[in-house]
């Protein structure tokens, strides 16, 4: 897990790549390196997760020397690939080694194979060639900078600022993110900047998708018993680390369930003095025998840390409970490295009750009645909603409607919300809900009626987690990790709710900085 930065422009000096490099070292405190090719320069902060020796640092080259890369993940299927393609030399290889190789023998083919969460950009020496990518479902970032043929690349927002200096408000995305707490679209908060779209690539400035989420549903679920083998071997999978792996464990379904398929030793929960959920967890927690840390949150605290997010992040923050899990990260870093986490389960599952309900309940998507059901605050500008929709409107059926924009446009945010408020300690969240490709490719063209049962959402991996936990953990209301926006936010003016207050600060601390 790592920080990267690469730029073909010719305007940039050395020394302002190398400021814009320097505020990613959050992300990789273990090592950094930077390397020029003329005008394209490549640059990389480590944090050593797998092989933790020097050998992978980065930028990396193939043994060829004809190829160097940065990159920012893990590749949790490595081995099986080097062991198909028969790449020589290879029994110590980590997965930075191995991904520089086998995209040098395979090409931009061998993106289809990757099981595992990643952005990178390669830099194809002899040829001036260079491509970027994102992985399928977009769990790391790579923001996009491009003016004419030059193209800059960043796993954080502000460096870019930083090469190009330039920041304008999007007022649309303003808007956006004042009605649905993010901007849709691959579009951020500013006008000059983007995202490389998750399951995409960019190879010498052309985009091509080389992953698409089914959005057609099919009439083949899988057994109870398969889906616990599936989301068992997902966590499995996502142990795979040369350095400590804990969990995250809010004493809910999600976190519960990846506590107890992990058996990992350390876990980890957060909350505020007299509103958290800290007996539940404890309940898990003596339940799976984890070493369990409690993290209470100083909620007069709050504002200072969000306000310090925003100007690290040069975005604003979505969810208030990214300070509780920035917080909690500074905590984890102290054991733990690696933090296993419950998010995607929601969108995978159909687990947001009330609006999944309704989708499956009516016969017409109406805008307005989905945009009551998922807004924090009052509906008072539709335009942003229709639009951050419009791309999944020709499903036709509601549901069809609703679960696409949860499992892949709401689902983006997410990620990047956890990624910020881990990576800010260095520390590596890893989602087994999210990127496998096996549980994803089985359940994501599975008909709705599976996942909702008797009206009881998530019902089938309730029946999972039967297996595994009590009773009353399975089956008790969803919380998360909650916040006193009341309490904060007490001097909001009277016309605001809670979270529309939120959503203000946020907004007018992003614009006293730019």
């Amino acid at each position: 897990m790592c920080g990267i930065l690469f730029s073909n422009s010719e305007k940039l000096t050395d020394a302002v790549f190398y400021s814009a490099l320097c505020e990613l070292n959050h992300r990789g405190p273990d090592s950094s390196g930077a390397r020029r090719f003329g005008r394209v320069r490549l640059g990389h902060t480590r944090l050593k997760v797998i092989d933790l020796s020097d050998r992978s640092g980065q930028p990396i080259y193939s043994r060829s020397g004809k190829t160097v890369m940065v990159f920012n993940g893990e590749i949790y299927n490595f081995k099986d690939l080097l062991k198909k393609y028969a790449v020589p030399f290879a029994s110590d290889f980590g997965d930075s080694e191995a991904l520089v190789e086998l995209f040098e023998l395979e090409g931009t083919d061998i993106f289809r194979e990757l099981d595992g969460m990643f952005a990178a950009v390669f830099f194809i020496i002899d040829a001036n060639r260079w491509v970027a990518v994102r992985d399928r479902r977009g769990v790391k970032p790579l923001y996009m900078y491009r003016e004419g043929e030059a193209f800059s690349f960043s796993s954080e927002l502000k460096p870019l600022v930083i090469l190009h200096k330039r920041a304008t408000v999007d007022e649309f995305s303003a808007r956006q993110f004042l009605q649905m707490r993010g901007t849709f679209g691959n579009r951020t908060i500013f006008k000059e900047y983007t995202f490389v779209p998750p399951g995409a690539f960019i190879d010498n400035g052309s985009c091509k998708t080389y992953w698409r989420a089914p959005f057609e549903c099919e009439d083949s679920p899988p057994t109870i018993e398969e889906l616990d083998s599936l989301v068992s071997q997902s966590v499995r999978t996502r142990l795979l680390s040369d350095v400590s792996v804990g969990s995250f464990l809010s004493g809910g379904l999600d976190s519960s369930l990846i506590t107890a398929l992990s058996k990992v030793k350390y876990s980890y929960v957060v909350g505020a003095e007299g509103e958290n959920e800290f007996e539940w967890s404890r309940a898990v927690a003596s339940e799976l025998n984890t070493s369990h840390t409690e993290v209470t949150f100083d909620a007069a605290k709050f504002k200072d840390i969000a306000r310090a997010m925003v100007h690290r992040r040069f975005e604003p923050l979505a969810i208030p409970n990214e300070v509780l899990i920035f917080e909690l990260s500074r905590h984890i870093k102290l054991k733990t490295t690696v933090v296993l986490s419950g998010e995607g389960a929601d969108e995978l599952f159909l687990g947001y009750d009330r609006i999944f309900r309704w989708a499956l309940s009516t016969g017409n998507f109406d805008v307005a009645h989905f945009a009551n059901l998922y807004c924090y605050g009052r509906v008072v500008d539709i335009e942003p909603i229709e639009e951050a929709l419009d791309k999944y409107m020709h499903l036709g059926k509601p549901i069809d409607i609703v679960m696409a924009f949860f499992r892949e446009a709401h689902l983006h945010g997410l990620l990047r919300r956890l990624d910020f408020s881990t990576m800010q300690s260095a520390v590596e969240a890893r989602v087994p809900f999210v990127d496998s490709n096996v549980l994803n490719d089985r359940l994501l063209s599975v008909r709705p009626s599976f996942f909702i049962h008797k009206n009881e959402a998530k019902y089938p991996l309730k029946k999972v987690a039967e297996r595994y936990l009590p009773q009353q953990i399975v089956y008790r209301p969803k919380v998360g990790f909650p916040v006193p926006l009341e309490k904060i936010f007490h001097d909001r003016p009277k016309d605001k709710s809670p979270y529309e207050a939120w959503l203000d600060f946020n907004l007018a601390t992003l614009r006293e900085i730019v």
